[in-house]
């Protein structure tokens, strides 16, 4: 666990007395009914579910009970189509591309067509419709209409408060032409696919005339009033960006509930007053699928909320008979996604106001803590794919050699050992309109890489909760090599990495300090003459990171400038603003992610660049898609929706480079001996010759049951329908408008986590 001030402890000393005071659960009002309630602290309150313009939330374990996919992977997959496990889809036959000599010269493997898939009978949604062919389609179709902008259905939204997911979201249904066409093989062509070609029999919109759907449509082979059998024909070669968390990620809604929404984003769970959870005539209601559990309320005052029992679910006789899907109702309690919130959950599970909470990155539990009560049951889910890191600004590096190769009209920047070097236009415009943009050289990215203590992050500040970072591939990739280096505690490297730089050497070496200086001599420096200070962006989730940084800064002779942060790191990197952090700072902490399978989109995402599109001198704006505003004076601008731009947390660290992109682009296009090669050479790149990121732990996961409940892991996701109350368990309450604390369970609870915190921050 993380440390903690005093004052926030004797903050939620005072809370713990007076919460049973002012708590007033709601007792459910049919009786001696089980109620099973789960806690939850992030990443982010309550967003949106439609996946047009989702985010992740808490909202999550709603629409995961709620909606069904076609098929899932279990829980320990390593990522094969063989795994797929069937849920809305009974089974399902690929038809594949031929091997083929690509454009770009290297054989094309692997690539799929078409997937025909048999749908599942006997299904109905919560309102009581079938599920068949025909909503099936009609659910994907809407996806591609609504995120394709097709007929200019959201044209309207995108300046608005949720324009930011929507246009997000777009990257896993369209992709680019230019980005792909270089690669096109006999039978495969994306640049074919450009102009005024439809998606289905809706045409491109304007906004989106250079981008392709990543399926070509959804064919109906068979249509009955309950299943049947479609076809999804692929665009591109195999999974593409998109990947799974696109076409295989789609969680299919009732047509006859939303009929009337086919080009309209239902956006929010019931917050936003155009779609009401409490209103059926003006809005049917949120989440209608086919899961085993119905949607009722969420209060965004108390941040709770509550599902029922879906009793006509496909699956419900075949797990009642085993015990489960017996729950009649379960409740969703959300704690702050901070330090704080994390300490209350912990408090709240100790005491028996919460039954069930996750342990993992975005919302860390304390297993120490959980293992001194008997009422707990604390189970080992393994690793997590990701893990916190501290993403390192390469601004300076090839990418914006190649910007000013092809002349584009650019400003100086201040990047250390790169004063001189022009950059793109974004940024912090000076009052003489020179662009400001930060960033730090490799150089300076090594030496911090190996100054940073690994081992007592790993020890005291994370407790041993995580492991040593496996790099730019977690050690749950099936393709991770324990064999490839990562930067470890070595003050001799890091400071000789300073030394041997053309830039920092003679800053150094005025300074009066060498190799051998002593620890002392390099702190002194720091506290009086740093060599520089790194503007560095933080959060209330990764202080004792920032602090640990500050140490490692101070070691070899640097100093910090603290720029606080929201208290949502998150959520921070969505927000929509024309200032981009990774152009306004050198650094920040981040809970990188990548999947636990197909993790080459999210790689895709944070590493590739995404090139630039020629625009005509002197035009104007132009449609929505040019956002960012296009100035008319330069002849280049980055492309609408890209990698970059938006905001969509790619790419942080900016490491756009010639040779990682060659290798990412390639691995679309591998077989599994070409993969495990590509993968090798990407690792080593990040991690011994870039250093965009100071990768610092994986963390282990888990979570936390009361004895009254057992409860069984099987998906990625957790789902409700896998939860039963142990035989003479006692019945539950439904969650209220707060968590109210048993007193004494409260007390004596937090005086522990007190001390712990306390104690560990000694240590610090």
């Amino acid at each position: 666990m993380r440390k903690c001030s005093k004052e926030l402890i004797y903050a939620m000393l005072l809370i713990c007395f007076l919460l049973p005071i002012l708590s007033t659960p709601v007792i459910a009002q049919d009786g001696e009914i089980d109620i099973f309630t789960i806690g939850t602290a992030g990443p982010r309150s309550i967003a949106s579910w439609d996946l047009p313009c989702a985010d992740t939330s808490i909202g999550d374990y709603y629409t995961n009970s709620a909606l069904e996919p076609l098929f899932e992977f279990p829980f320990n997959t390593t990522g094969v189509f063989d795994e797929f496990v069937p849920v809305l889809a009974t089974n399902w036959t690929f038809e594949s591309r031929p091997t083929e000599m690509s454009e770009a010269g290297f054989m094309a493997y692997d690539g799929i067509k078409s997937m025909d898939i048999t749908l599942r009978e006997g299904v109905t949604f919560h309102d009581g419709s079938n599920w068949n062919a025909t909503v099936a389609k009609w659910t994907i179709d809407r996806i591609y209409v609504i995120m394709g902008n097709i007929n200019g259905c959201i044209s309207t939204l995108l300046a608005g408060p949720y324009g930011l997911s929507i246009t997000r979201l777009r990257a896993s249904y369209y992709d680019r032409v230019a980005g792909w066409e270089k690669f096109a093989t006999p039978s495969w062509n994306v640049s074919l696919l450009a102009g005024p070609t439809s998606y289905a029999e809706w045409g491109y919109s304007a906004d989106y005339y250079n981008y392709y759907p990543t399926i070509a449509g959804v064919t109906i082979l068979e249509d009955l009033e309950s299943g049947g059998t479609i076809r999804i024909e692929f665009n591109q070669w195999r999974e593409g960006p998109g990947g799974l968390t696109g076409w295989a990620g789609i969680r299919f809604i009732s047509m006859e509930a939303y009929k009337d929404y086919f080009t309209v984003p239902i956006f929010g769970y019931g917050q936003d007053p155009s779609f009401p959870q409490d209103n059926p005539a003006v809005f049917p209601g949120h989440l209608i699928g086919t899961g085993p559990y119905i949607f009722e309320l969420h209060n965004t005052g108390t941040n709770s909320g509550s599902m029922k029992r879906f009793a006509n679910w496909w699956n419900s006789s075949a797990q009642r008979a085993d015990g489960w899907h017996k729950v009649e109702r379960v409740g969703i309690t959300g704690f702050p996604h901070t330090e704080a919130g994390y300490a209350t959950r912990n408090i709240a599970m100790l005491a028996g106001d919460i039954d069930w909470a996750r342990d993992r990155s975005w919302e860390p539990l304390d297993p120490d803590l959980m293992a001194t009560s008997p009422f707990i049951k604390y189970e080992s889910l393994g690793l997590e794919p990701m893990g916190e890191n501290i993403v390192l600004n390469c601004i300076n590096e090839t990418y914006l050699r190649y910007w000013d190769e092809i002349n584009l009209n650019i400003s100086n920047s201040n990047v250390p050992g790169y004063e001189d070097y022009p950059v793109f236009v974004f940024g912090v415009v000076e009052a003489d309109d020179t662009i400001i943009a930060h960033g730090i050289n490799r150089a300076f990215r090594k030496a911090l890489s190996y100054a940073f203590d690994y081992n007592t992050y790993i020890t005291v500040v994370s407790n041993n909760r995580i492991v040593r970072s496996g790099g730019l591939l977690a050690k749950t990739h099936e393709h991770y090599n324990p064999s490839i280096p990562l930067a470890y505690h070595d003050l001799t490297i890091a400071r000789q990495a300073l030394i041997d730089d053309l830039y920092w050497g003679p800053k150094v070496a005025a300074r009066l300090l060498t190799v051998n200086s002593t620890k002392a001599e390099w702190n002194a420096v720091a506290a009086s003459d740093p060599i520089y200070k790194m503007e560095y962006n933080w959060d209330a989730a990764h202080i004792a990171t920032r602090n640990l940084l500050i140490t490692a800064l101070e070691d070899i002779g640097c100093g910090i400038i603290l720029e606080e942060d929201t208290p949502d790191t998150y959520s921070r990197w969505f927000d929509g603003t024309y200032s981009f952090p990774w152009f306004t700072t050198d650094g920040w902490a981040h809970k990188i992610y990548y999947t636990a399978v197909n993790s080459l989109p999210l790689l895709y995402g944070y590493h590739h660049s995404p090139g630039v599109v020629e625009r005509d001198k002197g035009g104007s704006i132009g449609v929505i898609s040019d956002w960012p505003l296009w100035y008319g004076g330069y002849t280049y601008i980055l492309p609408p929706y890209s990698q970059f731009i938006y905001n969509a947390g790619y790419n942080m660290a900016f490491s756009f480079n010639v040779t990682c992109d060659a290798i990412l682009d390639e691995l679309w296009f591998c077989n599994e001996t070409g993969e495990v090669e590509l993968y090798d050479a990407l690792a080593d790149w990040s991690q011994n010759f870039q250093y965009q990121n100071m990768f610092l732990g994986n963390d282990k996961q888990g979570h936390a049951t009361d004895i009254d409940w057992e409860v069984e892991w099987q998906w990625s996701t957790f789902r409700f329908n896998l939860v039963k109350a142990v035989v003479g368990a006692k019945a539950k309450v439904i969650p209220g408008f707060s968590v109210g604390f048993v007193l004494s369970a409260s007390l004596i609870a937090f005086i522990g986590i007190a001390y712990k915190f306390m104690k560990k921050k000694e240590k610090l």
